[in-house]
């Protein structure tokens, strides 16, 4: 089955062999001509050629790609990992105070039961801070923020020499 993933690719080397995982699946092959690597998917059954893709040319690739430029290299990556290191810090120094008060009929990892006289107000800022935190995360501060510049800032002379 080689040489017909070798005709993908003419005059290409055969470098790696995936055999089939399942008897339904189709064997891979990768194949090299002058540094550009392919990858040949042949149906074992037949020798027919299902599908041939440059090896780097995937969603995955190009996703890849995307995160490590704007990861900004080796900085980027020291970014990151003082990020987890210091939310491992946080959830362990959120679980000592935790701790003592968890429920004790639960069983299981839980947070400790809701007051029933919670006054209103409280209950507004947790779902303020709730809020706070979906936002940013769902990109709608962002979107608010455009809107807001080209709905009011821009229309504004004054608020548009502030912020230019």
């Amino acid at each position: 089955m080689d040489q017909y993933a070798g005709v993908t690719v003419n005059g290409s080397t055969l470098v790696q062999y995936v055999a089939p995982r399942a008897d339904d699946l189709v064997a891979l092959f990768r194949v090299d001509l002058d540094g550009v690597a392919t990858m040949v998917a042949v149906n074992p059954y037949i020798a027919e050629i299902v599908s041939s893709t440059p090896q780097r040319e995937g969603w995955y690739d190009y996703a890849n790609d995307i995160h490590d430029t704007l990861l900004s290299g080796g900085t980027g990556d020291r970014m990151i990992e003082i990020a987890a290191s210091l939310t491992m810090v946080l959830i362990v120094t959120g679980m000592y105070p935790w701790w003592p008060r968890r429920p004790s009929k639960a069983g299981r990892l839980a947070a400790p039961p809701m007051p029933c006289d919670m006054p209103l107000w409280q209950g507004a800022v947790l779902v303020g801070l709730a809020l706070s935190l979906a936002f940013p995360m769902a990109g709608i501060t962002l979107v608010t923020v455009l809107a807001l510049d080209y709905l009011v800032i821009s229309r504004i002379p004054v608020l548009r020499r502030l912020g230019s």
